[in-house]
């Protein structure tokens, strides 16, 4: 009797986790196709209204920037488009800053891949807001 239980429950937990991980799964695949939904909008906004700068905020929601996801992208800057003239702006205690990236320079195919090439590196934060802009002035 003993037995039969035991093998109940692991079958009963057995199925429950597939369940849950196939959950999860889902759950997962619909935030990466949100957030994928999302770069487009942002990709066809900015390049559809030939936007000349791109506007990046690291910010802080009291616990300091992305200072992992910073490095990353300034290092992606200096490699890639060293070229591109880059204004920064601090604003906060906490190491607040804003970047506007001229990419007027670029062509329309190299303005699609600098932006989708950040906004890939900036996803991998949430303390990070960018968009498309023609002028620095917010």
């Amino acid at each position: 009797m003993r037995k039969a239980i035991i093998i109940l429950a692991t079958t009963v937990l057995l199925f429950s986790c597939n369940s849950k991980k196939e959950a999860t799964k889902t759950v997962e695949a619909l935030v990466e196709k949100n957030q994928e939904i999302e770069n487009e909008e942002v990709l066809e906004k900015s390049v559809e209204k030939e936007q000349t700068r791109f506007l990046v905020s690291f910010y802080s929601p009291g616990n300091g920037i992305d200072y992992k996801t910073k490095k990353e992208y300034d290092e992606f800057l200096a490699k890639e488009y060293p070229y591109l003239e880059v204004h920064q702006k601090s604003w906060g205690r906490e190491g607040e800053v804003d970047y506007c990236v001229n990419i007027e320079s670029l062509s329309k195919k190299n303005r699609i891949l600098f932006i989708s090439k950040s906004v890939e590196i900036l996803n991998k934060s949430v303390k990070t807001r960018y968009n498309g802009s023609d002028s620095c002035d917010k």
